[in-house]
């Protein structure tokens, strides 16, 4: 008899891997520079193109309501931002970890 192990072909996660899977898969904070780096531009490109819309509508009211239009038009953007880039990321994710790719 041999007193060799078998192989185990499956690799073990670090901590960092498992903390990542935990996060993207089940719920937690991401502290991932590089989707926060996202998250922060599709806020950023959100609440820039609500203004833009905002301005846009007030000009239907010879901007009378320009202030408010472009008010109601930023928050508007930025959390459509947020929820677009957000669905982005968990599908992105959810793809990578199926595919056992876990950073």
């Amino acid at each position: 008899m041999s007193d060799e192990k078998p192989k185990n072909k499956k690799k073990s996660m670090s901590g960092k891997e498992a903390y990542n899977a935990v996060t993207d898969t089940v719920t937690g904070v991401n502290v991932r520079l590089s989707d926060n780096l996202l998250q922060a531009g599709g806020a950023l490109l959100g609440l820039i193109g609500g203004v833009g819309i905002g301005a846009l509508v007030a000009r239907q009211f010879a901007f009378e309501y320009l202030y408010y239009s472009c008010a109601i038009g930023a928050v508007v953007g930025l959390i459509t931002g947020v929820f677009v880039v957000g669905l982005f990321l968990m599908i992105f994710r959810a793809i990578k970890h199926a595919r056992g790719k876990h950073e």
